[in-house]
């Protein structure tokens, strides 16, 4: 009859809505439960003040620098520096050790020195430390009756997630690249 095969029907209906919102549950379970992908933070360098600083970004879009601490290494004699909101390295920070352990050049040299930053920035509302080593390019031009110009010319990543072996790795990379 056709009573009975409206009831039929209905019942197909509510058994395929049934279906369809278990299936949305599990879903939405297994997104909850899967682990969220931390973003990683890479960062660049852009020199301005003709090289005297160089100033700091993310290369991702919505991450936020919220603070830094840039170390350098013990040969250069310069403590470490921390920047908040303004990401940044001027060479003032480091340029008298860095003269003192180049070697005697003619003219222009050029080189790079590794830095260990550790960054804390924000992305969907959540903040992430990052500890990574970074070579930081440089420029030495020649002066008249004065100490070599340093001149900053950018930032590469070395390594990154570094977490409590950040200052063994800089200290390692610089005196692999400086072995005097």
């Amino acid at each position: 009859t056709l009573a009975e095969t409206v009831g039929v029907i209905a019942l197909l209906i509510s058994a395929a809505s049934f279906w369809d919102s278990h299936q949305e549950r599990v879903r939405s379970e297994a997104r909850e439960t899967a682990p969220v992908a931390k973003p990683k933070l890479t960062l660049t360098g852009r020199a301005v003040d003709d090289g005297a600083r160089l100033d700091l970004s993310a290369s991702a879009d919505g991450i936020v620098v919220q603070t830094q601490t840039i170390m350098f290494p013990k040969a250069l004699d310069a403590d470490a520096v921390d920047t908040t909101g303004d990401a940044h390295i001027d060479a003032s920070w480091f340029e008298d050790g860095l003269l003192a352990t180049v070697p005697e050049h003619d003219g222009v040299f050029t080189g790079r020195m590794p830095v260990g930053i550790i960054t804390k920035f924000e992305v969907n509302g959540e903040t992430i430390t990052d500890t990574a080593l970074y070579d930081r390019g440089y420029t030495l031009h020649p002066r008249t009756l004065r100490s070599d110009r340093v001149e900053l010319q950018g930032l590469s990543l070395v390594s990154r997630g570094l977490g409590d072996r950040l200052e063994a790795k800089l200290e390692a990379r610089w005196k692999a690249g400086n072995p005097g």
